[in-house]
Order: C-alpha cells, then sequence, then structure tokens
C-alpha cells in the first residue's frame, strides 16, 4: 500500500471518528437524552411538541449542566402541558432556580393554554406578584390571542393591572398583529390616551414595519392629530428605519413630520450611514432636531469625521451649534482630545461655545479629571470658564470642594458670585457648617468682602 493511500485511510478514519464524536456531543448537549418531537392533539388540532426526557423531575434538578437541564425542564413541561397540565404545575414548586422557573413555567403555559387558556391563566393567578406572575399571564393571554385576539385582549384589560397587564397586552396585540393588523390597531385605538393603546400600537407598528410599511404609515398617518398619531408613527418609523431609514426618509419627504418624527428616522439611519443621513436632515430643513441627532450618533462613533463634515457647513450659525454638540458628546469619551480640538477653533464664538459644552459635560462625566486640567492649565483664559462648571457640578455634593474652586477664580466678579451661589446652597442643608468653614477659612471669608 503506498504512503498517499495509508495517510488518505488514516485521514477517512479520524474526519469519520470526529464526527461521531461531535454529533454525539452535539446530542448530549442540547438534551442529555434524546431530543424527540411527537404529534398530540390539542382541542381538535394536531400540535408539535417536544417529547417528555426519559429522566423524571428528581433527576433533571440534580443536573449540574445548566443547557441540558433548563432544556430538559421545558421539554418536560411542554409535554406535561398536554397530558396533564394541572399535574405539571403542582411541580413548579420543586424548582428553585428563577431562570428555570421562567423557561418551565413558559413551557407549560405554552402547550395549555392552547386547550384551556382559562384554566391556564387561572394558575398564573396562583403566582405571588412579580417578574414570573407577569411572565406566565403573558405566556398564556399570548397564545389564547393567537386563536381568540378578541376575547383575549378583552380579558387581558379586565382582570389584569400593573405589569401582568402591560406585558399581557403586548403579547396579545403581537398575536392580534400576525392575524388581523388592521383589528388590532382598532381595538388599541378603542384605548387612546391609556397604557394600553401605548403598548397595544406600539406593537402593532412594529409588525407593520416588518411586513407592510406603507400600510401601516398610512393608517397612522390618517389618525386624528394628537399624542395617539405620534405615538404610532413614532413607533413605525423606529422600526422602519432601523432596517430600511432611506425608505423611510422617502416617506417622510412625502407628508407633514415633526422634528421629532425627523430626529427617529436620522437617528436610526446615522446608525448606518451618518453621511447620507446628514444629507438628508439638512436637506428637509432638521438642522434643529434631526441633524443635532445624526450628529450626536456620527460623533460618538468617529468624531474626527463628524467635525470634519460640520466644518464644510456654510451657516456659521448651524456650523457652531452643531460643532459645540460633537465635542460634547466627544467629551464624554475623551475630554482632553475634544479640547485639544475645539483650541484650533477660529472663527468668532465657536470656540467659546464649544468649550461651554466640553467643560459641562467633563465636569458632571468626571470633575476630578476636570481638576487636575484645571491645575495643570490654570493660567489660560479658559481655566476660569472650567471652574466655574466645575463649581456647579461640586455645589451641591462637595461644597468644601465648590468654595475652593470658587476662591481660584480669577474674574472677580464671576468669583464672588461663585462663592455667593455655593453658600447658599450649602446654608440651605447645613448653616453652622458654613459658618465653622469661614472661621477656619478667613481668606475665603476676605473674597467675598472684596469690592466688585
Amino acid at each position: 500500500m503506498s504512503h498517499r493511500l495509508v495517510i488518505s485511510v488514516l485521514v477517512g478514519l479520524l474526519v469519520v471518528s470526529n464526527v461521531g464524536w461531535w454529533w454525539g456531543t452535539r446530542q448530549g448537549a442540547v438534551s442529555g437524552e434524546r431530543a424527540v418531537e411527537e404529534r398530540v392533539e390539542v382541542d381538535g388540532e394536531t400540535a408539535v411538541v417536544a417529547k417528555a426526557p426519559e429522566r423524571g423531575m428528581d433527576a433533571i434538578l440534580s443536573d449540574l449542566n445548566v443547557e441540558r437541564r433548563r432544556g430538559d425542564l421545558m421539554r418536560l413541561a411542554g409535554a406535561m402541558g398536554a397530558s396533564d397540565p394541572s399535574g405539571a404545575w403542582a411541580q413548579l414548586k420543586t424548582i428553585t432556580g428563577m431562570a428555570d422557573r421562567q423557561g418551565y413555567v413558559k413551557a407549560l403555559l405554552s402547550t395549555w393554554a392552547q386547550s384551556d387558556p382559562q384554566g391556564a391563566l387561572k394558575a398564573c393567578g396562583e403566582l405571588p406578584p412579580g417578574e414570573l406572575r407577569a411572565t406566565a399571564f403573558a405566556t398564556a393571554a399570548g397564545v389564547w390571542a393567537e386563536k381568540a385576539p378578541a376575547e383575549a385582549a378583552a380579558w387581558v384589560v379586565t382582570e389584569l393591572s400593573g405589569s401582568a397587564r402591560a406585558t399581557s397586552v403586548a403579547t396579545v396585540a403581537e398575536a392580534w398583529s400576525k392575524r388581523d393588523p388592521v383589528a388590532a390597531a382598532e381595538w388599541a385605538l378603542e384605548h387612546v390616551g391609556s397604557p394600553v393603546g401605548e403598548v397595544a400600537i406600539g406593537k402593532v407598528m412594529q409588525y407593520w414595519a416588518n411586513t407592510d410599511p406603507h400600510k401601516g404609515a398610512g393608517w397612522a398617518d390618517a389618525l386624528p392629530e394628537g399624542s395617539f398619531r405620534e405615538a404610532a408613527l413614532g413607533s413605525m418609523l423606529t422600526e422602519w428605519a432601523d432596517q430600511y431609514p432611506a425608505e423611510a426618509a422617502a416617506w417622510l419627504d412625502e407628508h407633514p413630520r415633526s422634528g421629532a418624527m425627523a430626529a427617529v428616522v436620522a437617528g436610526a439611519w446615522a446608525e448606518l450611514d451618518p453621511k447620507a443621513a446628514a444629507a438628508w436632515a439638512l436637506k428637509g430643513g432638521d438642522a434643529g432636531v434631526g441633524l443635532g441627532t445624526v450628529v450626536g450618533a456620527w460623533a460618538g462613533a468617529a468624531p474626527g469625521e463628524a467635525l470634519g463634515w460640520i466644518a464644510t457647513l456654510p451657516d456659521a450659525g448651524l456650523r457652531s451649534e452643531l460643532t459645540s454638540r460633537a465635542l460634547g458628546v466627544w467629551a464624554a469619551d475623551d475630554p482632553g482630545k475634544a479640547l485639544q480640538y475645539s483650541a484650533k477653533l477660529t472663527q468668532p464664538g465657536e470656540r467659546g461655545a464649544a468649550e461651554e459644552a466640553i467643560f459641562g459635560i467633563w465636569s458632571n462625566a468626571s470633575p476630578e479629571g476636570l481638576a487636575r486640567w484645571i491645575d495643570q492649565n490654570r493660567h489660560l483664559a479658559s481655566a476660569d470658564m472650567a471652574r466655574q462648571h466645575l463649581v456647579s457640578a461640586w455645589t451641591e455634593s462637595q461644597p468644601v470642594n465648590a468654595m475652593a474652586t470658587a476662591g481660584g477664580i480669577q474674574n472677580a466678579e464671576m468669583r464672588r458670585e461663585m462663592l455667593e451661589m455655593v453658600i447658599r446652597d450649602w446654608n440651605e442643608k447645613d448653616p453652622g457648617a458654613v459658618g465653622v468653614y469661614l472661621k477656619r477659612n478667613p481668606g475665603m471669608a476676605g473674597l467675598l468682602e472684596q469690592p466688585q
């Protein structure tokens, strides 16, 4: 036998061996036993459910493999939900892990509610208030709504409250939308002015945005002016623009739009193509809101690129406004580099406005970092502006540091104004402490006595 043939045979055996090992490992990782499905009759209809694992509840719960344990719990719940839902529900008390309980309950109710939604919902009411109870109601109600959405919707609105109602309204609206989005939207319209209507219309619009966005947008656009119309269009455009921003923008170009709508589309578009989004917002006259949203997103991802585009704008006022916005966003991530860029600005007013934005963000994001910068650059003209922002940031939480920073302001009028502001605020919280501080720091008291 040739060397080439020997090598080929060995490689073939190795491949077969590895494939067999991988398949056995994959099967075990998924279920621990064999993941087998079976068909059962549920309410006169055939449903496909997972066959119960061969081991019982005690053996499943003692398994330390999280994925395998959880998978078997869900298969057991799904199978028993078709044959003995009450028995399966009784076993819930033996499951202690929250994630295990969530998966078990959802799998059980997904099957149980197909044949006996009222029984499943009654069982949900036995759970204590909290996340599991809300999830249980939402699961059962959503399954019911797949067959009888109007009945499920009426029950949810009448019988539930709080987070349980909110989550159940969402699952019912989602299921109803798949059957008849117009009817689901009209149900939401019946609840204008309530959280039910807002949650429901959001789900309906999300469905329409992924199936027939023009129809959904047209339905929402025909609504009377008001907050419900804005919410419907906002949900539609948000979902639509996340997938096809240019289409959503084209639709918006042909219809009356608010700044908020433009901001929704522009913001989503900016995540994919900020330059195209900025050009659209600028062309549409949405510089105030839409363009600002684009610049904020753009500067968060590529501040230098965003600022380079802004620098090409001919309108000095708009350029200054957007430069400040971009640098403010940049300052949240790297205030030092943002400040270096602002030092290169030459147009009147642009640098000052940019530094205001940077110091405003920096003083709240990292006051100690700004304090170090001031200490290293105390003689710069912009240092007083930085001190002013730092004083405002520290006044409530660190009045002693605020006083020391205010005392370092070079402009006498600004210094006195900031010192008085800190003292007023400090006096309201702890008047005795102010007097003690001024006695221990006579120099600070002297600054207050100096004529303006």
